[in-house]
């Protein structure tokens, strides 16, 4: 109401000012590629910016948010949670990580103040989204919530009737009720090893490899790591700056 906004971006593009677009939430929220009918009503990937906004296609960095763990607020099939898949969460059958990860991470809505389901990491739903909205960078958060956890756990694969597949069927809700995670392992960190580190090499050799088997299953680079909830302890490691 107050301007054309699309015609504000379109002049600023024009006169080669940097334009920070900013998303709201998850690429398995997708009206067309997630977990439908577990969705959003919109493409809430970097490609909706274009219809969106109001701008023509063009190339961009586009940074995927990440958390260190993977969370859901609402029903449906979560492979590798860790609330024994009830919805809503009934903690007395919570393993007791999703119960620490719950409370150090905050883990509760914003508004309804229900409890979110926690799982571990899932790469194979990683990889898909990174595919799907073309990420460019990948932006890791809470792994400080993970300290001291041995050892932790990444989900690269299910098996599905006796086959084990890496292709995320985020249109196959059956097939992901059904589905069983394959982990790797990887040994954790403790809290006040991470909180001395200052930069990437600086951080415990747990959190690195955890860091590392993220980025080489999703085929991404993770140029930033968030070390607590401050918004100025972040590690930088080759970011592509705006």
């Amino acid at each position: 109401y107050m301007a054309d906004v699309s015609r504000e971006v379109r002049l600023a593009l024009k006169e080669g000012k940097n334009v920070l677009f900013q998303g709201s939430q998850g690429t398995m929220l997708d009206i067309t590629f997630g977990n439908y009918p577990k969705v959003t009503s919109s493409h809430p990937l970097p490609a909706g910016v274009f219809t969106s906004v109001g701008i023509g296609p063009m190339n961009m960095e586009a940074i995927g948010l990440v958390k260190a763990y993977l969370t859901k607020v609402g029903s449906g099939p979560v492979p590798t949670c860790l609330d024994a898949g009830k919805w809503p969460v009934e903690e007395d059958k919570s393993h007791e990580i999703a119960i620490k990860v719950r409370k150090e991470g905050a883990e509760y809505g914003a508004t309804t103040k229900r409890a979110r389901r926690v799982a571990w990491q899932d790469l194979v739903i990683l990889k898909y989204s990174c595919e799907l909205a073309g990420f460019t960078q990948l932006a890791i958060t809470k792994l400080d919530t993970l300290a001291g956890i041995h050892p932790l756990k990444l989900c690269v694969a299910y098996e599905l009737d006796e086959k084990e597949i890496t292709e995320y069927p985020s249109w196959d809700l059956d097939k992901l009720w059904k589905a069983k995670p394959k982990y790797i392992e990887v040994d954790g960190f403790e809290l006040e090893d991470f909180k001395k580190a200052k930069s990437f090499d600086e951080l415990p050799k747990g959190a690195k490899d955890y860091i590392l088997a993220i980025e080489k299953y999703a085929g991404v680079p993770i140029t930033l790591i968030s070390t607590s909830p401050k918004r100025e302890d972040i590690l930088f490691r080759e970011f592509k700056g705006f």
